[in-house]
């Protein structure tokens, strides 16, 4: 079984690519991390992330933040469509309902930004449930990545401030240009 400990520990592994800082930082010994390597779910997990990684390295910085910014203005009501109408009930009577009621839009209805906003859907007794990626952990991406809140930036004048910002949301028009949503 793939607890939280070892997933984090096979992420470590391939992002530092040494087994004894992966340990270190998940606060295992060499036994443990030694132990844990043999173990078929962190093995798939290892190749998992080994694989996205290789991806990632090959992508762009545009298509890096592209993703970030889809992601960014992910809506969960986007993955709904409201009927006028209450479901029947099982005698087949339909009784109007003000509010109408809400179903899940088939895959055929989202764009392919909506599509890979979406993290997982898992089927659950009560139907699907999706998770989409978090926006705003995008947001902290973004807003890292072009340097945003960083304390070196308190001594920027207001123009300063001002032009990066015209910046930021020239580069994003750039990336985003194009997209249906």
């Amino acid at each position: 079984m793939l607890t939280e400990n070892k997933r984090r520990f096979a992420y470590q592994v391939v992002t530092t690519a040494d087994v004894d800082k992966a340990a270190e930082f998940i606060g295992i010994d060499r036994a443990t991390a030694d132990e844990w390597l043999n173990d078929p779910d962190v093995q798939a997990a290892i190749a998992h992330d080994t694989a996205a990684a290789v991806a990632v390295a090959g992508e762009s910085r545009e298509t890096i933040i592209a993703r970030m910014v889809n992601w960014a203005n992910a809506d969960i009501g986007d993955y709904f469509e409201q009927r006028p109408v209450a479901p029947p009930d099982p005698d087949g009577n339909a009784e109007p309902d003000a509010g109408g009621w809400f179903r899940l839009k088939s895959p055929g209805q989202l764009t392919a930004d909506q599509r890979k906003r979406i993290k997982k859907i898992k089927w659950t007794q009560h139907g699907p449930e999706i998770e989409l990626h978090d926006p705003m952990r995008a947001n902290r991406d973004l807003a890292e990545a072009y340097a945003i809140f960083e304390n070196k930036q308190e001594d920027k004048r207001p123009e300063d401030w001002a032009t990066q910002l015209r910046e930021l949301a020239g580069e994003m028009e750039k990336v985003t240009s194009g997209a249906t949503d």
